[in-house]
């Protein structure tokens, strides 16, 4: 492993003190010297050249895996049968989701995705684009996703979910952790299926966290998911609108995870801040966040902040933080904006 190596395409390389240039003894880079010397290995009862000794086992850049000094093919799919798989679906953990299309084309793609070791089920997006519709394979959609050390439960026959990319990205939630301290009281608004939660109440030193959720599905295996890992002690998960927060008390941070819409209307930014600005306390945080194009993001956050003075009223407070959540665009030269606010 030590060794210095290049790489050639897909072909890693070692430089073998013994000679020159070497690569696999199967390999297409070895000259007629350097097949003498592997030779010369294999007599000497080393059972390969001794540059691919210390790499026994190990998987190199390319798709041949060393294996008692002879190359194995690697279990993984070519390009060319990647092409032919096509690209027109999603992977959610092992269930291939298909757009809405004709049922003799969604039948042939179902038969083709089911070849492949990854996919236990085949299922294309309904109608009302919520939940999943069962098309091959196994019949239960009931998904686990894990992240960080975590697994969550989710039946996408009755709910979909963004997994990964939901709440702003695995990053974001990430980001959110970090910066959480010793005996936080935390308001969790749109937690969905209990990723946030449950992340919040297992990796950082807060007191409690305070789950809203109002899609009934998903506060139910919010539920689920906090009694699975363990962290039910923790976690208060509440079936209600997102900004109804009456009886809830006081919070040092609040994740507000609001759509951006109301109905076919766009949700003004300060209609979506000002009830999580009522149940922070002074000196706490709000992480909010805002759908803006490329040019409202260079243009600076002061929209954003003219939002946040209308719903802090007389309140002082100061932005800690701004960026993209995820970096990549959710729809064409829009992005996820997030905000970091203290109050005074």
């Amino acid at each position: 492993q030590k060794m210095p190596h290049c790489t050639y395409g897909f072909i890693s390389v070692l430089q073998c003190p013994g000679a020159a240039t070497l690569c696999s003894p199967t390999g297409a880079l070895c000259t007629q010297v350097h097949i003498a010397h592997h030779e010369r290995q294999l007599r000497s009862g080393f059972g390969a050249c001794t540059t691919w000794a210390g790499a026994v086992g190990l998987a190199l850049h390319g798709s041949l895996r060393l294996i008692g000094g002879s190359a194995r093919r690697r279990v993984r799919q070519s390009s060319r049968a990647r092409l032919a798989i096509g690209h027109d679906h999603v992977m959610m953990v092992d269930v291939a989701v298909l757009p809405a299309q004709d049922t003799d084309v969604v039948k042939v793609r179902a038969a083709e995705l089911l070849r492949l070791p990854h996919v236990r089920s085949v299922a294309v997006r309904s109608d009302s684009s919520k939940a999943l519709e069962w098309v091959a394979g196994d019949p239960n959609l009931e998904i686990t996703y894990k992240e960080a050390g975590l697994a969550f439960r989710l039946d996408l026959a009755r709910r979909l979910s963004r997994l990964s990319k939901s709440q702003g990205s695995c990053f974001e939630r990430q980001r959110v952790c970090e910066q959480v301290q010793e005996g936080e009281r935390v308001l969790v608004l749109g937690a969905g299926f209990g990723l946030t939660p449950c992340l919040l109440a297992r990796h950082t030193p807060c007191a409690e966290v305070v789950a809203v959720e109002r899609d009934a599905v998903a506060h139910e295996y919010a539920i689920k998911n906090a009694e699975a890992n363990r962290v039910c002690l923790k976690v208060q998960n509440f079936n209600r609108e997102h900004l109804d927060l009456d009886g809830l008390g006081d919070f040092d941070r609040v994740c507000a995870f609001l759509s951006f819409w109301n109905g076919d209307e766009l949700q003004p930014l300060a209609a979506n801040m000002r009830p999580p600005v009522a149940v922070l306390r002074s000196g706490g945080t709000l992480h909010c966040y805002n759908m803006e194009t490329q040019q409202d993001f260079l243009n600076g956050p002061g929209v954003a902040e003219a939002a946040m003075r209308e719903a802090c009223g007389n309140r002082g407070f100061e932005l800690m933080w701004r960026g993209k959540v995820p970096h990549k665009s959710i729809a064409r030269s829009t992005f996820r904006m997030g905000y970091d606010f203290r109050l005074a």
